[in-house]
């Protein structure tokens, strides 16, 4: 139990400055448009400004969208920091996944559609959900599998066992959630740029896979 909050602890820390880093960046941002009327048509991420596939990442429409986004930014570092996909020494790769999934994203949606116009960090937040749905998958796995070999007194599981009804539960609200209202999914979906949250997601789900696959060490069978 210790361990597990001292590795907590070690990883929030270090995700911890990655997310003031990234809100200060914001803040300046928003600073440079309020002093600089007019400036915002040269940051966002369009054909005429190739560059806005990085800085359209730091710029937003409304006070809603960027605190939106702050509030989601912040709630994935901690949900990465309880499941995280990696050891405590590997997260600097994951924000580096982070940051390559939502610049890879801008720059397919520009590809795919020339004329199309975005701003806002959404494809950050939904990179860091992509590295937590993996992490998730993998903890929970791990999880359920040393549940199933565990051999010792019950009392000792019931907090894995409350962890994982925890995980069930909330996927079935997910799950329902989506079916009940998918016809105001899909109209939200028609006001924002959801090609670039997807293409963001699938990236950072595949970047933090591919690494996992190349960084796993088959543990090595003694021979007699």
């Amino acid at each position: 139990m210790k361990e597990s909050v001292k590795n907590f602890l070690i990883g929030w820390r270090k995700l911890f400055w990655f997310g003031i880093f990234f809100t200060l960046t914001c803040e300046f941002f928003c600073f440079l448009i309020v002093l600089f009327p007019g400036i915002e048509r040269w940051l966002v991420c369009s054909k005429e400004t190739f560059w806005g596939v990085v800085t359209g990442i730091f710029i937003h429409c409304s006070q809603e969208h960027f605190y939106g986004n702050l509030l989601f930014l912040w709630l994935s570092i901690l949900l990465i920091c309880l499941f995280p996909p990696v050891e405590k020494e590997q997260l600097h790769v994951m924000i580096l996944i982070c940051f390559s999934s939502a610049v890879l994203a801008n720059i397919i949606d520009l590809l795919y559609a020339p004329n199309a116009v975005s701003a806002g960090s959404s494809g950050v937040v939904y990179a860091l959900g992509g590295i937590f749905f993996v992490g998730l998958l993998k903890n929970t796995f791990s999880l359920l599998l040393s549940t199933i070999k565990y051999k010792g007194p019950f009392k000792i599981l019931l907090p894995q066992l409350f962890l994982l009804f925890g995980l069930l539960v909330f996927a079935t609200y997910l799950l329902l959630t989506i079916a009940f209202y998918w016809k105001e999914f899909f109209i939200v979906l028609e006001r924002i740029s959801w090609r670039v949250h997807i293409t963001s997601f699938i990236l950072a789900v595949t970047l933090t896979s591919l690494y996992l696959a190349g960084t796993h060490q088959p543990s090595k069978q003694k021979t007699l």
